[in-house]
């Protein structure tokens, strides 16, 4: 003789009850973040009516894009379980040396930009070298990397500010392109060229991937190479 379970409805009810409460943390864990934004700006609107002029907002993105900036590139590290605390002394590294070689009538623009450039890659790939050929933990290498770093910003500025830049050079920091500034278009560019990497490329899944389960990507043939 079969014996059939009949559901009770407090037991329905519970599991309703706790799936939505699953699924209320699983958006506030995704879009929390944007809605506090949005009340935070909403707050701040009512406070000052010129809050949401186009003016103001357009001082506001310039005043974050080179954070935003920041936040792009380091996202890459967040997505796959890593965490970066030379950031802000790559960034000092990066500035000093590209600052050096900006000098009026001395290069081209473009020089310093692929100095700074360059400077920025060779300190990520000494990281992701200690942190994958060396193993170890992200969090002593990235410390390790941020004492070098600062050391050398400071040894290559000699512990002063760099000035005597040229107009061309202050021009992409400081500049407007057809009324816009400067920084915000590199924001949007690398914040898109960033978005279809990680979306519609291979090594964007990668990405996801090892961040998800190292051991289970490396299992399903993923390389980085």
């Amino acid at each position: 003789m079969r014996v059939t379970a009949i559901p009770s409805p407090t037991n329905e009810r519970a599991n309703s009850s706790s799936t939505r409460l699953a699924k209320a943390r699983t958006w506030l864990a995704r879009y929390g973040l944007l809605l506090a934004l949005v009340i935070l700006c909403s707050l701040l609107s009512l406070a000052t009516p010129s809050f949401l002029t186009l003016a103001n907002w357009v001082i506001v993105i310039r005043q974050i894009s080179i954070n935003a900036i920041l936040a792009v590139g380091v996202t890459y590290v967040l997505l796959t379980g890593g965490v970066d605390l030379s950031l802000g002394s790559v960034v000092a590294l990066t500035g000093v040396t590209a600052a050096c070689w900006a000098h009026p009538d001395q290069y081209p623009a473009f020089l310093p930009v692929l100095a700074g450039v360059f400077a920025g890659m060779l300190c990520g790939m000494v990281n992701g070298f200690i942190v994958v050929k060396g193993r170890v933990a992200p969090f002593i290498a990235t410390l390790g990397m941020m004492i070098v770093a600062r050391g050398l910003a400071l040894v290559i500025s000699g512990g002063k500010p760099v000035s005597n830049l040229s107009r061309q050079f202050t021009r992409i920091g400081g500049g407007d392109m057809l009324g816009i500034p400067i920084p915000i278009i590199i924001l949007f560019a690398v914040a898109l060229a960033s978005w279809t990497l990680l979306r519609n490329t291979r090594l964007g899944r990668y990405v996801y991937a090892v961040g998800g389960n190292e051991n289970a990507a490396r299992a399903s043939a993923v390389t980085m190479q």
